[in-house]
């Protein structure tokens, strides 16, 4: 993987509005806009001054109302400040002041990157953090799948997912998280289920029927799904952003998949189960003594978050198929 290819991956990881910015051009008139923007700040450079254009950009009027706000307020701002605004925010490349909008910004606020493009950029960010997982050393288990009410009690994490516009790369994304923290944490589940096993066994007592779970072939799947996803924005946005589309290419070309292959999603759901259940019995236990079965640690699943956990993916696995099979149908008619 090149350096550039590097630069991709880390740019699809970002928020939306930086992604944004790094895959769609900014136009002159945005940068226009910009400058005149922190003109206006410039002015009267208080915190109020920031929240209140802020205000004014990020609201749900149109992009001509904005411009015509914008205007009015450069007839308050003499001619030095505009000079000052420009050296200090585009030659000197200063950060902007907290709160107010970034140029990247602009090009959501204002309306000129179009709703499709940015869902598919959000769909190809989704895909790269599933790459990024692939890598990672992480080995937080519970944070991957469980949050904290307001009362402290153990909740689904990442509930948005459960909104009808959520993609199924985005929903695969978690369970891609979690398969990749289990399997950092996979060693020890393993140490910690044959030790029990074991003990179970000589004692005569009937031990675990919970199987070893291997989640490689489910990761597979989770990488392919991701490749593919990135092929397809590529593919999408190519016309408006014929750069872009270039370097989201050569990053899925350069894992070297063969990524015509057919997504065994019924593989990811099965496996990432499996895995839930040995984590909820195994994870976080600690072996005090050979002789001794091990015990609950401080990373051990309570039974109400052990709940959450098997729930949440058998839930988030049946919503990645259900949107996968509706979009795959929609794209098929599409064409």
């Amino acid at each position: 993987m090149t350096n550039e290819d590097l630069e991709t991956l880390k740019n699809l990881q970002l928020p939306t509005m930086s992604l944004v910015e790094k895959f769609c051009d900014t136009p002159e008139e945005v940068k226009l806009f910009f400058v005149e923007m922190l003109s206006v700040y410039e002015a009267t450079p208080t915190t109020e001054n920031a929240k209140r254009i802020a205000e004014e950009i990020k609201s749900r009027k149109s992009r001509e109302e904005k411009q015509i706000w914008l205007q009015q307020e450069l007839k308050k701002v003499d001619a030095q400040t505009k000079i000052h605004a420009t050296e200090k925010y585009i030659k000197q490349k200063n950060a902007v002041p907290m709160g107010i909008p970034t140029s990247g910004e602009l090009l959501s606020y204002l309306d000129y990157v179009p709703r499709a493009v940015k869902d598919e950029l959000m769909n190809a960010q989704a895909a790269g953090r599933i790459l990024s997982h692939l890598e990672s050393d992480n080995k937080d288990l519970k944070a991957t799948v469980i949050g904290k009410d307001e009362q402290g009690n153990p909740k689904e994490a990442k509930d948005f997912l459960d909104k009808p516009f959520a993609t199924s790369i985005q929903r695969l994304e978690q369970v891609a998280d979690f398969l990749s923290v289990y399997k950092n944490n996979q060693t020890a589940i393993f140490l910690n289920k044959k030790h029990s096993d074991m003990l179970m066994a000589q004692s005569g007592q009937e031990f675990s029927s919970l199987k070893d779970v291997d989640v490689m072939p489910a990761l597979a799947e989770c990488k392919l799904m991701a490749l593919q996803t990135i092929k397809t924005t590529a593919q999408k946005i190519s016309k408006l952003y014929p750069h872009s589309a270039e370097r989201l290419n050569s990053l899925a070309d350069s894992y070297g998949e063969n990524l015509s292959q057919n997504i065994n999603l019924n593989q990811i759901a099965q496996i990432s189960v499996q895995a839930a259940n040995l984590s909820a019995a195994f994870y976080g236990y600690e072996i005090k003594a050979a002789d001794m079965l091990p015990e609950k640690g401080e990373q051990s699943f309570s039974l109400a978050e052990a709940l959450v956990m098997k729930n949440l993916l058998r839930k988030r696995n049946q919503q990645i198929q259900q949107s996968y099979q509706n979009f795959y149908n929609k794209d098929s008619k599409a064409r």
